[in-house]
């Protein structure tokens, strides 16, 4: 098996709607294992790190798409 980890990692002046990355995640088929947020000068920094058991069936390029949609819609929202 292609057994893997990603690494999803944003930076912005607010923060992202975890919870909707979080489905994301999971309705992908991947495990959170990590997750870390901390802000510096106004500048939030998120690190959440997946598993898969099957890294190959996921579109990385896909999934980043994605994400970045999830995430901007919260400041098209705001």
């Amino acid at each position: 098996m292609g057994k893997g980890r990603a690494e999803i990692i944003s930076l912005k002046e607010e923060g992202i709607p975890l919870s909707r990355v979080l489905v994301e995640l999971l309705e992908r088929g991947l495990n959170v294992v990590s997750y870390v947020s901390t802000k510096a000068n106004e500048i939030s920094l998120h690190i959440i790190q997946c598993e898969a058991s099957d890294i190959r069936c996921n579109d990385l390029s896909e999934l980043t798409g994605r994400l970045t949609e999830v995430i901007d819609l919260r400041r098209d929202n705001s």
